[in-house]
């Protein structure tokens, strides 16, 4: 399918909103095609109650929230600078959000958050995390898989998974502060 872009001013009451709209085209096998609209908006909100359910899946860890806000905010800025189409930046968002979901079980189970543990933890605990979310299984399946190669450096498949690492690397890099904040240049 093919994604178009809409933007509009709407007038109600006086009252005025920007509205962007996407549309999306699918097409089948016979060439007939369906089109349907969405508010860039129910992406957004969609994006932050993942992001509130993820805060109150940290049970008040202060660092982990602070770490998966910085990822996110890393990530997301790295994705609307790259232009990514409106799925992958999606896609891209909640992985960023969910990348340790896994460190509170590899905390109580094993004592550590070592990164190896938190990709084989992570896959099927996000999944579950996002089963009753707006995601499709496709787009779940994608980010349960960046959340279990989040760590994974080698074969590097796609542009949200590049970004992704190098989010999470950025925000751990400040937080132990090991790298001058000039480095943060070469990733943006």
């Amino acid at each position: 399918g093919k994604l178009h872009r809409q933007q509009g001013k709407l007038d109600t009451r006086g009252v005025s909103f920007h509205l962007s709209l996407v549309a999306v085209v699918d097409f089948d096998t016979f060439g007939e095609y369906n089109v349907s609209w969405k508010s860039k908006f129910v992406e957004e909100k969609m994006i932050s109650k993942v992001m509130v359910k993820m805060i109150t899946f940290s049970d008040g860890n202060i660092h982990d929230i602070d770490h998966l806000i910085r990822v996110w905010a890393y990530a997301k800025t790295m994705g609307e600078l790259e232009r990514l189409d409106p799925g992958t930046q999606k896609i891209l968002e909640v992985a960023a959000i969910t990348h340790d979901i896994a460190c509170p079980l590899c905390r109580e189970k094993y004592g550590n958050t070592n990164g190896r543990r938190q990709e084989e933890e992570g896959e099927p605990v996000v999944r579950k995390f996002l089963k009753d979310s707006d995601l499709s299984a496709e787009e779940i399946d994608r980010v349960a898989f960046l959340v279990g190669h989040h760590h994974t450096f080698t074969e590097i498949d796609g542009v949200d998974w590049q970004i992704l690492v190098e989010a999470d690397y950025l925000a751990n890099a400040m937080e132990n502060k090991k790298t001058a904040p000039s480095m943060i240049r070469v990733f943006l």
